[in-house]
């Protein structure tokens, strides 16, 4: 999850004052936050910039409209200071100028208090590349499209697993040859399972096996904790489907199937050149 820090224009662009014509940016604003709250990720505003952003407010209603959606997020805790690097590459700006707040809200991202800085702030985007913090500094479209491309994906409901039995699987499926080439006795160990009616999951892709977990309840080892024990007899993703995260499909369902049934413990043996 992120810590995002936010210009005070962010914030203003979000909730502007009542009465008052919404910015061009206000739903895209709108939009960030949005994505921030439904994936876990904290906005921060910066309490130093947003202190002289108040001060400059003339207007008491929208000073104390500023403090009300101010209030709704959290202040960046503990902010760094100006950095020497930043006084090096962008000047020393006075005390309480807008360069001076500036500099305060970029060494929170050289100083690594928060991920991401999002401002429209032409000038902080100037120094930030000068800083070589480009990348971490973005405005409200750019930011919004990127959390978008980091946020989960919703698994496809036709690749989820399919819980069935050993009897159902095709021996002949292209998953399996690698089993038999580590293990001479595969077939009639596959035979067993299938007679057996052991319980397993599939996932499959264009009629294949994408992945699959074959599973056994065994009696209670003489050490132990005791009770239920399921052994996990088969766990394989095919090499075809790399970092698709079937593997994490499968280990899901086979908890949620030891949980229902009171599994005492779990377990699964590999062969040595698969241990790590």
């Amino acid at each position: 999850m992120l810590n995002i820090l936010l210009d005070s224009n962010i914030l203003i662009s979000a909730y502007p004052d009542l009465g008052k014509t919404p910015e061009p940016t206000a739903e895209a604003a709108r939009a960030l936050l949005r994505l921030a709250n439904e994936h876990g990720h904290t906005t921060h505003y910066h309490s130093l910039a947003m202190q002289y952003d108040f001060a400059n407010v003339p207007d008491r209603s929208s000073r104390e409209w500023r403090r009300m959606i101010t209030s709704n997020h959290p202040a960046l805790p503990e902010p760094p200071r100006i950095q020497l690097e930043i006084a090096l590459q962008c000047g020393n700006p006075q005390q309480g100028s807008n360069d001076w707040v500036d500099h305060h809200i970029l060494a929170a991202v050289l100083g690594d208090a928060v991920n991401l800085l999002v401002t429209e702030d032409g000038n902080i985007h100037k120094k930030a590349r000068r800083l070589g913090l480009g990348e971490r500094v973005a405005r409200i479209e750019d930011a919004v499209a990127y959390l978008r491309a980091i946020a989960p994906q919703p698994a496809d409901i036709a690749l989820l697993p399919l819980g069935t039995v050993a009897h159902t699987l095709d021996a002949g499926d292209p998953i399996f040859d690698t089993l038999r080439a580590d293990y001479s006795g595969f077939d009639n160990w596959l035979q067993k399972c299938k007679t057996e009616h052991r319980t397993c999951w599939t996932v499959e892709r264009d009629g294949r096996l994408a992945a699959l977990t074959i599973v056994k309840w065994e009696e209670p080892p003489e050490y132990g904790p005791g009770g239920k024990t399921l052994k996990v007899c088969l766990f394989k993703v095919s090499e075809q489907y790399p970092g698709m995260r079937y593997g994490e499909l499968l280990l899901k369902s086979v908890f949620d199937y030891a949980y229902a049934n009171q599994a005492a413990s779990a377990y699964v043996t590999a062969f040595p050149k698969y241990q790590t």
